[in-house]
């Protein structure tokens, strides 16, 4: 059980975890993954961040640990990891020391490129105040959360004061330990130094003034907070570019102008995302590979050609209209490339699926229990193909000619008589033939019957 006179002077993890699902959502992420140091604050952090992104339909593909005394070649392994993923977005949730060996690591290997989004927690954002060269190079494009500190001329007369004793500039948790000590003591001239500390703690609590720092107030021995602000790196530096509180949700501004507060798109001003792009990243980072089998007999499910010229598959057919068109019913873009198989099973291909070599299959592959342990099947889009076969009860002697229409028979019917014609006329005009005329008619009959049930 915690001390209960341990006051948690830092943003709430709550917090900090709807301000990062805002971010996510706005852009329609639906994956993300989640890098943080191997402590008791990240697990804290993912657990809130887990259970927000479920209720956004937000899934989290991958969660990768790092402890803080990793060496550098064990970083590059786990960035391998990272590199192997679909997902592009990636949330950074670690102290500066740890992501100052991070960031480059990860440029090197081509990964702060217009394919990546990274967003950097509030624990992360004071890397962006690092004097290493290489380490601001290295997180151009990045967006990162700090804790938002309104404009004060208390604020202002403070922080000439601290720039004229201290080089770096000032913190925010030099701001809240102004404004703890500032409740302390409010606390302490109404009701003095009591004997019960309780009493003192209880005072404290109550406080809810304007400080520095914005709204002070204590809920449950946490401080509230009172938003962040939304920071983009670039040109070696950088910039905000929106804020976050909970009542307004993301905004590009917190001053209301006419009493509206300004937007753009989705409450931004426009971010220059890594590799110096302008455009937002898909989030997706390879197009998934669906494996569709060629050369095959019935096609109206699947038709599979391939482009040799231009080195594409193109499949048409039922199943890939259904596959499309799903696709198009998600709010999200998927991108994905046909792998053709021209040998091989459904069974075969279910096992590269299973391997990882491909990410799913398309085609008409039956739903069986020994396939379903190995991967997962949509729901049944076909007719199941079942039919009932019954006895009629009515008697019908000419039940044989159903099969062919009255057109056909008669048709069929022309035909023959006039092939035993032709048979009469030949035999009629053999010189030579001294058989009956009743031998003759016998063969044109013995004929059409022969022609009827060899057919």
């Amino acid at each position: 059980m915690g001390n209960p006179y341990l006051l948690h002077i830092k943003e709430d993890e709550i917090s900090i975890a709807q301000s990062i699902c805002a971010l996510v959502e706005s852009y329609k992420w639906r994956d993300i993954i989640y890098v943080y140091e191997d402590t008791d604050h990240g697990s804290e952090l993912l657990q809130n961040m887990f259970e927000l992104f479920q209720d956004k339909n937000i899934r989290i593909a991958s969660r990768i640990a790092i402890s803080s005394s990793v060496k550098d070649d064990q970083i590059i392994k786990e960035l391998h990891k990272l590199m192997s993923i679909h997902t592009t977005v990636i949330i950074v949730d670690m102290s500066p020391s740890l992501a100052s060996r991070f960031f480059p690591n990860a440029k090197r290997l081509g990964m702060m490129s217009k394919e990546y989004a990274w967003i950097l927690s509030q624990k992360t954002i004071d890397i962006f105040q690092s004097t290493k060269f290489e380490v601001i190079g290295s997180l151009q494009g990045a967006l990162g959360f700090r804790s938002y500190v309104p404009a004060s001329r208390r604020l202002h007369y403070f922080t000439k004061r601290w720039n004229k004793k201290f080089t770096r500039k000032v913190h925010v948790l030099a701001i809240w330990a102004y404004d703890t000590i500032w409740a302390l003591a409010e606390s302490i001239e109404r009701v003095g130094v009591p004997q019960n500390g309780t009493l003192l703690l209880n005072e404290i609590l109550k406080s809810d003034f304007k400080g520095m720092s914005g709204e002070f107030r204590l809920t449950k021995s946490n401080l509230i907070s009172n938003g962040f602000e939304i920071v983009n790196a670039v040109d070696h530096g950088e910039r905000k570019v929106g804020y976050w509180t909970l009542s307004k949700g993301i905004t590009r501004t917190l001053i209301p102008l006419n009493d509206v507060v300004l937007q753009s798109g989705i409450g931004m001003e426009d971010v220059i995302w890594p590799g110096g792009s302008t455009t937002v990243p898909k989030g997706l980072g390879k197009k998934l590979r669906i494996g569709v089998r060629t050369g095959l007999t019935f096609t109206s499910f699947v038709h599979t050609v391939y482009d040799a010229q231009n080195n594409v598959t193109n499949a048409t057919g039922f199943c890939v209209d259904v596959f499309n068109t799903c696709l198009q019913a998600l709010p999200y873009e998927v991108t994905y490339k046909f792998v053709p198989y021209a040998n091989g099973s459904y069974d075969k291909l279910i096992e590269k699926v299973y391997n990882k070599e491909i990410d799913g299959i398309l085609g008409d592959s039956t739903i069986l229990a020994r396939r379903y342990e190995f991967v997962d099947f949509t729901a049944t889009y076909t007719d199941l193909g079942l039919g009932t076969l019954a006895k009629t009860k009515r008697n019908d002697m000419w039940i044989f000619l159903k099969p062919l229409n009255v057109n056909l028979w008669l048709t069929f019917t022309a035909v023959v008589i006039f092939k035993g014609l032709v048979i009469w006329a030949i035999e009629a005009m053999d010189q030579e033939s001294k058989s009956a005329p009743s031998q003759g008619i016998g063969t044109i009959v013995w004929f059409i019957l022969l022609t009827i049930f060899s057919a």
